[in-house]
């Protein structure tokens, strides 16, 4: 004989059943032996952080709440597919793990109830947990000192971090404007040359002046971002010197004028502080400043001299250069310029009177008004103006 019982009112927990049958005339009553019927209540399970954007290897405290208080056993934690923490014990429905060791990145988190005589298991849904590392950003240059204007430069950022090798880009500024586009990484280093970056990197000259540049990184999963500090470059523009004469040859004891031009080929702003030095050779004949000409790009300087020796000169002019005006130095071609000796000539006919086909002998004197060399050179004779030889 069978006997069938269907009930829905037993608490949740462990149940130790039996079965008692009563007997009959014929039959002595029994009961069964206990049968355990465990009843459990479905359970869900959340997890949470005590912060969501961890520093690298700062403690982060996991907590697992189950759906009911009174709920116990263990629970795990896991990072993906990888279990972080095993057999947890729950307290008032709730079990904390707390951990320093997780890689810096992203992290799914989740947590796994494992259930007991009143609860179902349950895992929760995952939440997204970020670990940052620190990063430094170190910026060099490859010229240590001035360069001229239209030199190429190159700024090498070199990031790096205690969880691996930062990827991402770099971004590189002459003060606030953007100097070209962002460098991706490579190795944890990022390169920007000017005049040499191909494509939307392609870059003007950096600009004369004293120039603060700087490295920004934008940060990965793993690495916050971060700046280097300031480096300055120095650009000089570049400048060209000229010399000129208003006449290629003077007298001995007159005044010869030079003038020198230093012009900015890196720019229009004419050089300022243009400290000019005049030269006769290797021999220094005077220094003077040089005036910027209005609405130009260049500035003048006149040098005046009479005590120039008789003979050919080669005339040079310097410009120094001004490391506070960010202007290099130049230096001239050669000019040349003669100073001459003043002279006389007289001529004298023998005989001083003559006849029609006579023959007549002309000689000229030439003569120096002071000491120096003895002419030589052509004479012409005339007369009137026709040329007699």
């Amino acid at each position: 004989g069978v006997a069938t019982f269907t009930t829905n009112s037993l608490a949740s927990g462990s149940h130790s059943l039996t079965a008692e049958y009563s007997g009959n005339t014929a039959l002595l009553a029994s009961t069964s032996n206990a049968g355990i019927q465990l009843v459990r209540t479905v359970s869900t399970t959340t997890v949470t952080s005590s912060n969501l954007n961890a520093a690298y290897q700062a403690s982060v405290t996991l907590t697992a709440t189950i759906s009911n208080s009174s709920a116990t056993g263990t629970v795990d934690f896991f990072d993906g597919s990888t279990r972080i923490a095993q057999g947890v014990a729950i307290n008032n429905g709730v079990a904390t793990f707390t951990t320093s060791t997780l890689s810096a990145g992203p992290h799914s988190i989740t947590a796994a109830y494992n259930g007991d005589n009143s609860f179902t298991t349950s895992t929760s849904s995952a939440i997204s947990q970020s670990v940052i590392a620190t990063s430094t950003t170190a910026l060099s240059s490859s010229a240590n000192s001035a360069v001229a204007y239209n030199t190429a430069v190159t700024f090498t950022a070199t990031v790096s971090g205690s969880a691996g090798t930062p990827t991402g880009t770099v971004q590189f500024y002459l003060d606030d404007a953007p100097l070209g586009t962002p460098v991706t990484l490579n190795a944890g280093v990022a390169v920007y040359t000017s005049l040499v970056n191909s494509g939307s990197n392609s870059d003007v000259p950096l600009p004369a002046g004293s120039l603060n540049i700087k490295a920004i990184y934008s940060g990965d999963s793993s690495y916050s971002n971060s700046a280097s500090s300031v480096v300055n470059q120095v650009v000089n523009a570049t400048t060209a010197t000229t010399v000129t004469s208003s006449t290629a040859s003077t007298l001995l004891g007159s005044t010869a004028t030079f003038v020198a031009r230093v012009t900015n080929t890196s720019g229009s702003t004419a050089p300022t502080s243009a400290n000019v030095s005049f030269f006769d050779g290797s021999t220094l004949l005077g220094t003077v400043s040089a005036s910027p000409v209005a609405n130009n790009n260049y500035s003048e300087a006149t040098f005046t001299i009479s005590n120039l020796v008789a003979g050919n000169h080669s005339i040079t002019a310097e410009y120094a250069g001004n490391p506070q005006t960010f202007f290099s130095n130049s230096e001239s071609s050669v000019l040349s310029h003669n100073v001459v000796l003043n002279t006389t000539t007289t001529v004298t006919a023998t005989p001083a009177s003559a006849y029609q086909n006579d023959q007549v002998t002309f000689s000229a004197t030439v003569a120096r008004t002071s000491a120096g060399a003895t002419p030589t050179g052509t004479i012409t004779f005339f007369n009137g103006n026709t040329q007699l030889g």
